[in-house]
């Protein structure tokens, strides 16, 4: 009994459904009814069936024609139904498909994607993270959150997009959140710097909530809020203003610094800047032997990573230890 209003929903809703289900009817009906008609010129039903639909789509083939008047009528008749009607779906599934598309990039069709990740907040830093990840992975599927774009930019046409309030439950259930393996939450710098540190705490309560085990990163302004985000459940804190001030102070103590800096930043773009595991033969091993251990193979040793503390350039005697986290650059 349910799958009677399923077939009716399917009919009432799908274009194509419809246009395949009136080609079927017309070229059965008017096979068959000319293979009775006219039986010494049709022979079988399937060559009443092959007349009609070459009928339908080409205006006829010319190895069977109706001879009688009533088979006459029933061509034109088909001529005319079929190219009228066919093109009236055809018609109306390619503006189906335009409305569709165009639905899509103005953020109101619910994403697909599954294992993906999710970018709230429209700028230039979102801009700059979605073409990096485009290159580095280009089969990761990203979803964007904003409720201020208008309509997604064309050379962005590849994002789902989604329009809405990143902090409603609706709005990041569109964007599959519960399968999403990574949220990526920037600050909107049009805002007051608080309020803005406010939304994103709202935002990372909302997305945790919805899904505990997402890996979320969030981009704050002001270091008053880092508990604040902690306690939400955020992953990673990026201080976008702390970070800027670095640069700074570094070009005003060091005039032309700042190139060093951004070509460092260009190994991060490049994937070069990675952690990595510590190798089984380094173990027990000084920094410094490691270190000549790796540059053999290429790689280049920052630093380290133990117990969630970060040492950058540790003296030499440092000793390594099963559990540490390497800072490399790989080339």
């Amino acid at each position: 009994m349910k799958s009677r209003p399923n077939l009716v929903d399917t009919f009432r809703d799908s274009i194509i459904f419809r246009l395949i289900c009136f080609i079927v009817i017309l070229t059965a009906f008017s096979g068959f009814l000319i293979h009775r008609l006219e039986p010494s010129h049709f022979t079988t039903w399937f060559d009443g069936i092959w007349w009609s639909i070459v009928t339908i789509f080409t205006v006829g083939y010319g190895d069977f024609a109706p001879h009688t008047l009533i088979g006459k009528l029933i061509g034109m008749s088909i001529i005319l139904l079929g190219t009228g009607f066919c093109s009236y779906y055809m018609v109306l599934f390619a503006t189906e498909m335009i409305n569709k598309q165009y639905m899509k990039i103005k953020g109101e069709e619910a994403a697909t994607s599954n294992g993906h990740m999710i970018i709230v907040g429209w700028n230039e830093r979102a801009k700059h993270v979605v073409k990096q990840m485009h290159v580095l992975q280009p089969n990761l599927d990203i979803v964007l959150i904003d409720e201020t774009l208008s309509l997604l930019p064309k050379p962005f046409h590849h994002l789902e997009f989604i329009k809405g309030c990143p902090h409603h439950d609706q709005t990041l259930l569109k964007a599959n959140i519960t399968t999403a393996h990574t949220i990526l939450i920037t600050a909107d710098k049009e805002k007051n710097e608080s309020l803005a540190d406010t939304q994103s705490i709202l935002n990372i309560l909302t997305a945790k909530g919805l899904n505990p085990n997402i890996h979320c990163i969030a981009e704050l302004l002001t270091s008053e809020q880092i508990q604040n985000a902690t306690r939400a459940g955020v992953s990673e804190i990026i201080e976008g203003n702390k970070l800027t001030s670095y640069v700074f102070t570094a070009s005003l103590l060091f005039p032309s610094i700042s190139g060093v800096l951004f070509s460092l930043y260009d190994e991060i773009s490049d994937n070069k800047l990675q952690l990595m595991e510590l190798p089984m033969s380094c173990t027990g091993q000084t920094f410094a032997n490691c270190s000549y251990t790796l540059l053999k193979q290429n790689i280049l040793l920052l630093g380290i990573k133990r117990d969630e503390q970060y040492m950058i350039n540790p003296v030499h005697s440092f000793v390594l230890i099963e559990s540490d986290i390497l800072i490399v650059i790989h080339h």
